[in-house]
């Protein structure tokens, strides 16, 4: 299956080219960047070559064309274990621009290993501001490998994430219970129920929401 899909996407690649062109249709923008995102996922070597050479320009304090930009982050932070600290200085330089900064958060969620997990974190609370801390929560909460651990950073941190607005709070729990409680769905909506639910009607109708798609998820991985 990954060959097939490798085939495909390179063929694809080849008619629309890997770099952004002058006055291309959006849709061959957002088709690159989605070819090129699904070849780094399943290790293709040309698509995380190519990848890696704009990474290392992009540490240098070259420019890299704003299309490329998330997945060339996204692939760093997977690939490398020290970009997240890298990215981290970059996001608290006054100079960066407020939609790189976007794409750093995004990309920070996809780090690979627990200490670089709490690291992303911990910085999304203590470093950016409210309005845009739920961004590398809800990324990292897309991997189930470290749903576990997600879990218990936000069960711990929980009093200052219910201290957010109301709706980034909510997205962040639509983005964490669904895939923490795979394989603990009991535990979860336990904890749900007699920690979360508050009275408020919108954040008690997104933790059920929240808790139907856990249940859902559960299943299906099952």
């Amino acid at each position: 299956m990954k060959e097939l899909l490798s085939e495909l996407a390179q063929g694809a690649l080849q008619n629309i080219g890997w770099e952004p062109r002058e006055g291309e249709v959006s849709t061959d923008t957002s088709l690159r960047e989605s070819l090129i995102e699904a070849l780094c996922r399943i290790g293709d070597e040309e698509a995380l070559r190519f990848c890696d050479r704009f990474w290392k320009q992009y540490k240098e304090g070259e420019a890299v064309h704003p299309d490329l930009l998330k997945v060339i982050l996204f692939s760093a932070v997977r690939e490398n274990p020290e970009a997240a600290d890298t990215l981290m200085e970059v996001f608290l330089k006054e100079e960066t621009p407020e939609p790189e900064k976007i794409v750093i958060l995004q990309a920070l969620g996809e780090v690979q290993d627990t200490v670089n997990l709490y690291k992303v974190l911990d910085f999304s609370l203590a470093s950016v501001p409210p309005k845009n801390r739920r961004l590398t929560i809800i990324a990292a909460g897309s991997n189930p490998d470290l749903s576990e651990f997600l879990w218990d950073w936000f069960v711990q941190h929980r009093s200052e994430l219910s201290s957010l607005h109301s709706f980034h709070y909510g997205n962040i729990l639509n983005g964490i219970i669904p895939v923490a409680g795979i394989g603990r769905v009991q535990e979860v909506e336990d904890f749900c129920r007699r920690e979360l639910f508050s009275g408020a009607e919108g954040i008690d109708d997104t933790l059920e929401m929240a808790i139907e798609r856990m249940k859902i998820l559960d299943r299906l991985v099952g």
